[in-house]
């Protein structure tokens, strides 16, 4: 049974099943073989392992000193131009709190500032506050859910342009299901999110007009899916829309199918998102047609403390300097996970991608990306942890103007677990 949903999954790979959201501006390399964690789980975790306790309430206070490394081309400049290389450290502090009413509902809220600190280029430091709330409900059959977070963080701009930017990104999610039988549900989604840039950047990086890129976005989905001990399964129909702030050139709604999957028994986990959206352009420059969004993952425990995981995805995102155009995207990576006893952990990838560029601005532009890193996990105890990363990438582009490669290599320490609860 394990080899046939192997077989599957690899082949899904292959076909390079799309990334889970409509547009991803960024998407670090190494980073797709991270599968997100249910919402509910994490907050249902960070209950149960806070360590001030008030009554019904619960304390969890968290402190995190990471990204803290040496970065050689900072705002991701062509080879032959002028490069900025600089230090830089992110510090952040917060308290996540929790409070149970019953055994079938629970609020959680965190509030979480950070620090982004660069040694040379003062204009990029800043302070970000983050901060959410979630409540959850369980009614017989029915399950509610709803969450509003706003979150500032020192973020890459994009694959085009990995320039440090803050972004601001608030988001508000709804989320229903109702049982139909012991195994099937139907569930109902919607979310809607802002997302601002900060004009820090500009200066750096010519005719970058970060206004062009700030949004709004709405997504609906609607479906069935069956829960099982080790396998979720969920079909639905999606609709999308994207309104820009300063621009309509862009602007564009999206309607179809959706597929979702996860499982995870013994050795072998897979992971699946997939949409298959009809997309309708506001511009009629840029032809509306079918657009795959979505991605997949094959994790194989060879042993105990040793992981194989291969991932592919592809979507859509946005052009930095053009204001008119968007970028089609594709990824694919392999990873190899190796534990060392039980506090320390390194895990190695390599990875390849496309960036097709549609716009009228770069007819004809392809960028192709060769990119690997070496991550190293050490847990102190079980609240104190130490990371290492490194990670490189080159781009080779059909304009050799836009060839470029970015190295980085840093460490963190974190208290308390993840600064972001959930």
């Amino acid at each position: 049974m394990h080899r046939v949903f192997f077989i599957c999954g690899v082949l899904i790979l292959v076909i390079s099943v799309p990334a889970h959201s409509q547009f991803t501006q960024y998407t670090a390399a190494g980073s797709l073989v991270e599968v997100p964690e249910n919402k509910a789980e994490r907050v249902q975790k960070g209950a149960e392992s806070a360590r001030w306790r008030l009554g019904r309430l619960r304390l969890e206070p968290h402190l995190t000193l990471s990204n803290v490394g040496y970065s050689q081309n900072v705002f991701s400049a062509p080879d032959e131009t002028t490069r900025v290389d600089d230090s830089h450290a992110t510090l952040g502090a917060g308290l996540a709190g929790y409070v149970r009413f019953g055994a079938k509902s629970m609020i959680s809220g965190f509030v979480a500032p950070e620090y982004f600190w660069w040694q040379k280029s003062e204009n990029l430091r800043s302070l970000g506050v983050n901060s959410g709330l979630v409540w959850f409900g369980s009614f017989n059959r029915l399950t509610l859910s709803a969450s509003a977070s706003s979150i500032e963080r020192e973020r890459l701009l994009s694959n085009e342009i990995e320039a440090p930017v803050q972004i601001s990104d608030e988001d508000l999610t709804i989320d229903a299901s109702v049982m139909l039988t012991r195994r099937l549900a139907v569930f109902a989604i919607q979310t809607n999110s802002r997302v601002r840039h900060g004009r820090e950047v500009e200066r750096f990086v010519p005719g970058l007009n970060l206004e062009t890129l700030d949004r709004d976005n709405t997504r609906r989905t609607i479906g069935l899916e069956l829960r099982g001990s080790d396998l979720e399964f969920g079909i639905g129909y999606e609709e999308t829309d994207v309104d820009f702030v300063k621009t309509d050139s862009r602007d564009d709604t999206g309607e179809g199918p959706s597929v979702r999957l996860s499982y995870d028994r013994n050795r072998l986990n897979a992971y699946l998102t997939y949409a298959d959206l009809k997309l309708d352009y506001e511009d009629p420059a840029i032809p509306e047609g079918r657009q795959r969004i979505g991605r997949g993952l094959v994790s194989f425990r060879i042993r105990p403390d040793t992981t194989v995981s291969v991932y592919a995805a592809e979507g859509l995102a946005f052009t930095t300097i053009s204001s008119t155009g968007i970028i089609e995207t594709e990824t694919r990576g392999l990873q190899l996970k190796q534990g060392f006893g039980r506090r320390l952990e390194a895990s190695v990838f390599v990875e390849d991608g496309t960036q097709t560029f549609v716009d009228s601005d770069n007819p004809g532009r392809v960028d192709n990306l060769e990119a690997y890193g070496l991550r190293i996990l050490f847990e102190l105890t079980d609240n104190l942890a130490l990371t290492g990363q490194l990670r490189e990438e080159t781009w080779d582009s059909t304009f050799d103007d836009f060839d470029r490669s970015t190295s980085s290599v840093g460490f963190g320490i974190e208290f308390g677990g993840d600064l972001l609860p959930w």
